[in-house]
């Protein structure tokens, strides 16, 4: 049995303010915590649509996101909001990208693992050793991107069995992902991950992060 804790790339998840935190007095940005909780009752139907119970009642939202490019560190234009749940078998997630005009999004068909239009992705780093991550993305056509991560490289060629559709609100598209522990490699023993969660907006060309790297 597997109880999560998961984390930003090189943190622990935990409660913390929904907010990015501020800078330690050694000049470094504290690390943010994100406390998932184990889903009761009955699991999410991946259609894109956050209206199931879970979404709703379970586990808590958080923002905070912070730009990455063009100005980093600065508040994101649009912002983004992240749930995490995780049962036995599953983590299970789901992103909304706040937008003023839907309308302006850009789904753009692409194949599988090609980065185009907006897109918004979450990575774990499983072994939590800040060296190696598990990427999961999805366009907001709907397509999806998996690619494992090394220090300085990544390797398209993960292709992990999956779920993930996209969705849309009246002030923002949303994703949803069901991701199987079995297509993650981790230490049952150890209940921490390192987090990273991401969005691109590709009419801004705007990276924010929930964890700035």
């Amino acid at each position: 049995m597997l109880a999560l804790t998961l984390a930003a790339v090189g943190t622990a998840m935990a409660d913390q303010p929904e907010t990015s935190p501020a800078p330690a007095p050694n000049g470094k940005r504290a690390k943010r915590i994100y406390a998932t909780v184990r889903l009761q009752g009955k699991q999410p139907v991946v259609d894109g649509k956050l209206d199931d119970a879970c979404w709703r009642e379970q586990g808590r939202w958080m923002g905070g996101y912070r730009t990455l490019v063009p100005n980093y560190d600065a508040k994101p234009t649009r912002e983004t909001e992240i749930k995490i749940l995780y049962d036995d078998r599953n983590v299970y997630v789901a992103i909304r990208a706040f937008e003023a005009d839907v309308k302006g999004v850009a789904r753009v068909s692409g194949d599988r693992d090609e980065f185009v239009g907006d897109i918004v992705g979450v990575c774990f780093d499983s072994y939590h050793d800040k060296r190696s991550g598990f990427e999961f993305d999805l366009t907001a056509a709907g397509q999806k991107i998996d690619v494992k991560l090394f220090n300085f490289s990544w390797d398209p060629t993960f292709n992990a069995v999956w779920e993930g559709k996209t969705g849309s609100e009246p002030d923002a598209w949303t994703a949803e992902f069901l991701i199987p522990l079995s297509q993650l490699r981790y230490n049952p023993e150890d209940t921490t991950w390192g987090l990273h969660s991401w969005r691109w907006i590709d009419r801004l060309k705007e990276e924010s992060d929930w964890n700035l790297l």
